[in-house]
């Protein structure tokens, strides 16, 4: 006999003044839950290109902050000791609202035991600077000092040098054409607090 959905059924019985006794219990039936239906979110990423520059803002799905990344690729290429040849980025990271600028040459770097090294700038004809600039964990990028500064820098030059010291081989230099830069900047000044230039800019 069915009641709803729970089951009697009598399970043991015995003889007891001269009456037939049952011991019900219970029965239940198992439901197999329905396998939960996993879904993969990925950041919202734009992606606009203009001259030889690239902007990607991805927006982060937890906290809607936007993470702006502006990079251009080297007019020229950086060959490592073992022959194999690279192309150098020139970066600037805003993520957190803390900007970052670094040059990602694509092969080891030389660098001292504080993960340091010594690199040279120039902008056009200009002399060069000689700074001391920290190396990332991967050896790769060299982190460039106030890139508020180097950005003011770039938008009123016509070319960006930087010489670095590729592992077991001479020092060598990567060369960035920054025009266009301008069309790029207002990202990183509404998201990262980069000033605007004093002078007009040409995008």
């Amino acid at each position: 006999e069915r009641w709803g959905s729970v089951q009697i059924r009598a399970v043991n019985y015995e003889r007891k003044a001269g009456r037939w006794s049952a011991e019900a219990a219970l029965f239940i039936p198992s439901v197999t839950a329905p396998s939960p239906v996993t879904t993969t979110r990925a950041p919202t990423t734009t992606r606009v290109t203009r001259g030889a520059w690239v902007t990607e803002v991805k927006t982060s799905l937890i906290d809607d902050l936007d993470t702006i990344i502006v990079r251009l690729a080297a007019d020229n290429t950086i060959t490592s000791w073992l022959g194999l040849e690279s192309r150098p980025e020139l970066i600037f990271n805003c993520k957190d609202r803390k900007l970052v600028g670094f040059v990602n040459i694509g092969t080891s770097l030389e660098s001292d035991l504080s993960w340091n090294t010594s690199v040279r700038l120039r902008f056009d004809k200009h002399e060069p600077t000689r700074v001391n600039a920290s190396v990332s964990t991967d050896s790769n990028s060299v982190f460039l000092p106030d890139p508020v500064a180097i950005i003011n820098q770039l938008l009123d030059a016509e070319e960006f040098l930087i010489e670095v010291a590729p592992l077991k081989t001479d020092r060598q230099v990567a060369i960035f054409l920054p025009a266009g830069l301008g069309f790029h900047l207002p990202k990183l000044t509404k998201t990262c607090g980069v000033p605007k230039p004093t002078t007009t800019v040409a995008p």
